[in-house]
Order: C-alpha cells, then structure tokens, then sequence
C-alpha cells in the first residue's frame, strides 16, 4: 500500500476527529485485524455488527469494507474476492466526497488481507475482543445517556434505567461461552418445583389477579394471608409459610386489620408478627415511576428477606393503577414496567401478584395484551353481593389447569365452599332468603297461609320462585322458631311472626 498523501492525511485526520467519542484504533495493526477477524467469525457475536458501527470505530474505510465482508460471509460462509469487495465498495461509496472515496479505496488495497488470515483459524482473541467491545460499548452508552439527562431529556429515573438495560444488553451481546443449552443439560439443570399455591402461582414468578372494583380482590386474598401465616392451607391446597410483602395505596390500615384478624380466626395468630410487612406509603410515595418501579420492589424484597431471614416472598401489589404510575392502556408503560417486574421476581426468588380492575366491558382485565404476555398467571375474582358467593378462577398458568374455587361471605370472611358443596350451600342460601321475606310479609300482623304464598312468589326476584308446596314446606318447617301457626274458620291456616 502507497503512502497517503498530506491531503488524503489531512482527510484522515479530519474524519477521525468528527467520530464522537472518539474511540481510536489500537495502534497496532495486527490487533486491530485480530479484533475485525474475531468479531466477524465468532457465532457467540452474531449480531456484532452493532459493535463495529462509525459510534464504536472511528477507522471508517474499515467499518464499511467489514460490513462488506460481514454481509458475504452470513450468507455464503465464505470470503468473497477482492474484485466482489471493491465493486461494493464502489458502489456504496458512488455518492461520497472525493477526498473520502479516495480514502477509502486506497485503505481497501490491505483492508482485505486484514480480515483474512483470522478466517483461517477457529478462533482469535475472542477474550480480548469481547472486553475491547465492552468496554468501548460502556463508554458510548454512558456518554450518549447522560448527555440525554444533562440535556433534560430524561428524568434522572429514566436514566438509571437506560443505563441499567444498557449494561444487561452488552453483557448478552458479548457473553461468553455457549449461549443455548442440550437436552441434557435441560434435563439435569430443571429448576425444582416451588409453589405458593400449587398451579396458581410460584415463586419465581408474576402473576396478576383481577375483578371488579369493591368485589373484594383484597378480601380472598386475606384468606391466603392467613394461610399463609396460620392454617397451612388455602382451600384445597397445602400452602408454605413465608413472608409476605405488601403495597396497598388503597385500604386503610384498620380495614386491612379487620380482615386479615377474621381470617386468622380466633386463637393465636401464628407468624404474622414475624413474617407480615406492609409498604408505609406516608414514608414512600406512591404511585413509584415506571422507569424505577420495579428496582424499588426488588430493593423492599431484599430488605424483606433480610429482616425474615427467609429466601422467598410473597410480594402482593393493590393495586397497578394506585402503586405505579402506569397507564395499563400505553403498551409501552406495561412493557417497561412489567417485564422488569417479572425479572424481579425470577432474581429475587419471589411471587409477585398484581391486582388490577376488569373493565365494564367484562373482559379479564384492563388494558393492552402485553399485560397478559407478561404475567405467569392470571387470576380473575367475582363475586355476587346479593347470595355473598365468590369465584376465583385461574384463567392463565403456566402449570396445569386447576378448578374454579368458590367461597361463601360469612362472619367476616371468605369461606371456601368444598368441591360438590355448592348446591347445597345454595339451597341454604335460597332458605335463608325466604326466611328473611317471610319475616317482612308478616312483619304488620298475621296473615293466610295462601296469602303467604303468594306474596313470596310475587317478590322473588331471583330466577324461578320456589313452589307452593316448597313454601309451605319452609313454613311448616319454621312453626315454633319463627311462625306460630292457628286455625281459623275452614281449618284455613293463619301465620304469625313469632314474639
């Protein structure tokens, strides 16, 4: 190769020094090509090519007969001729100024003997290679970061988080190693079984619960509390002590009290003391930021830890809308919000659950797809105010399917109605509420027995209305306890609430 002459030097010089950052080339040569050669062959940096951008190298006659040679070898697995590179080259640099083509080309005259010898070997400095690109990946990413904030385009939490991804995608572009696993390994590395509540959610992962407002969301989860800290089991199943983390920016602390006592039922009340932490929002506020949401969650999860000296929780947030400042509408707030959740959790050993509203129109909950993309599970509560029974059904798992489990409002709480218990518990239903219309329909003095029937049947307004026979059987049933009964002319029937 020709010495270039003090204008093609002049140029050189000039376009090293309108790279920002200026990240110069090793000054050796044969580094440098060790450096180009690594990249392009190694299968671990397949999408290297970012790496070798104007933004990281500042020799641009490279940069440009690298990409060249980059394309080629994807597709061919193999080096095209000199005359291939030079016609490309030509061609991409038809439109550039004179004193860069001219560059340019005389550069590609040892350009090409600079990437082919590495070719030969398997493997070049790939160690060094990976550091170089780190390194120089970090420098860039942190200055064009923080001139962002500097410049007051973003907020000092989007900037931590900027530079938090920043960090994780250089660690995955320049990993080490092999990147994907055989059959064997998948078999011996499976992760043990860790469940808080079997097919329902598991520790390691995000799981959502939705209902409608004041259906109680808060309310069943109280029995899983208790579960939790006293009993051992909710429902059907055995469920694991733990410490429980909880962000509620909604109920006052002497509802939350309420509930949870009834649910422990009277006695003791086992672990709560221990293993029981509610987020005082007076000391943080709330809603957190999306950007920095989920570092604060993982930060209170390792304070939890620390002060139970357990390894998992349970993490309990109620509800999306008043603890983070997300609009569940906006794609991109769930995306930014709830997938660094769900990696939270998987790092943290934790089982996070989400509670959140359904819309009016009934669907499962509120918002765009990603937010069902990013959870694990997915749970749905109703609950009917008038017969005091509830429904929680798992509409998503990643286990296997489990039945809906169906619970009765009694004394305070949540009662669960075992599996083929639910018609009958019905039936008691539909008898306390034909006690509760008898007691108004004779509330005024004493009334025919034919009298009473038809009133009932007139005000039932829940679906069919029991027959007559049905009614006078209830009747008969309540004589001394609720209704006295006398005879009046033609053996009729007369009722009389009891005094």
């Amino acid at each position: 190769m020709r010495d270039l002459t003090p204008e093609e030097e002049a140029r050189l010089e000039e376009l090293m020094e309108d790279t920002t950052p200026a990240v110069k080339f090793n000054k050796d040569d044969t580094y440098q090509r060790k450096l180009l050669s690594g990249l392009l062959q190694d299968p671990n940096l397949s999408d290297g090519i970012g790496l070798v951008e104007a933004t990281y190298w500042s020799n641009e006659a490279h940069c440009t007969a690298f990409g060249i040679l980059k394309t080629f070898w994807n597709e061919y697995a193999s080096l095209p001729t000199k005359f291939i590179v030079t016609e490309s080259l030509k061609d991409i640099l038809k439109d550039a100024d004179p004193a860069s083509r001219l560059h340019k080309l005389a550069e590609l005259e040892c350009v090409y003997e600079y990437f082919v010898p590495g070719l030969v070997e398997s493997k070049y400095m790939l160690d060094e290679l990976r550091n170089w690109a780190k390194q120089q990946a970090l420098r860039l990413n942190f200055a064009l970061i923080a001139g962002k904030n500097t410049d007051g385009e973003m907020s000092i939490d989007q900037t931590l988080s900027a530079i938090k991804a920043s960090i994780c995608d250089i660690e995955a572009r320049t990993a080490t190693g092999e990147v994907s696993d055989n059959w064997a390994d998948m078999l011996a590395q499976q992760e043990k079984e860790d469940w808080l509540i079997p097919n329902w959610l598991e520790f390691g992962s995000l799981g959502m619960l939705s209902g409608d407002p004041f259906s109680g969301k808060s309310h069943i989860l109280a029995e899983v509390f208790a579960g939790i800290f006293k009993h051992g089991f909710f429902a059907r199943y055995a469920i694991p002590s733990c410490p429980v983390l909880l962000f509620d920016a909604e109920n006052k602390r002497r509802i939350l009290v309420k509930r949870i006592t009834n649910a422990l039922g009277e006695g003791d009340q086992g672990a709560i003391y221990k293993l029981f932490r509610r987020v005082d929002t007076k000391r943080l506020a709330l809603p957190l930021p999306v950007e920095s949401g989920p570092e604060t969650v993982r930060a209170l999860i390792q304070d939890t830890k620390k002060r139970t000296g357990h390894n998992r929780v349970f993490v309990v947030i109620d509800t999306l809308r008043s603890v983070f400042a997300a609009d569940e509408m906006e794609t991109g707030d769930m995306k930014t919000l709830l997938y660094p959740l769900q990696r939270v959790a998987q790092e943290e050993n934790a089982a996070i659950l989400i509670l959140h509203h359904r819309p009016k129109s009934g669907a499962t909950y509120s918002g765009q797809t990603s937010i069902a993309g990013a959870c694990d599970y997915l749970w749905l509560w109703t609950s009917d105010r008038d017969t005091c029974l509830g429904c929680l059904e798992l509409v998503g798992t990643r286990g296997d399917y489990e039945p809906k489990l169906k619970f009765v409002l009694r004394d305070g709480r949540n009662h669960w109605i075992p599996d083929g218990e639910t018609s009958q518990a019905k039936v008691r239903q539909k008898d306390e509420e034909l006690v509760s219309m008898l007691e108004h329909i004779l509330k005024d003095g004493e009334m025919k027995q034919a009298e009473v029937v038809k009133q009932i049947q007139n005000q039932w307004n829940d679906g069919t209305a029991p027959g007559r026979d049905k009614i006078r059987d209830l009747l008969d049933s309540l004589i001394g306890t609720v209704v006295l009964v006398k005879k009046g002319k033609d053996n009729a029937s007369f009722y009389t609430l009891l005094a």
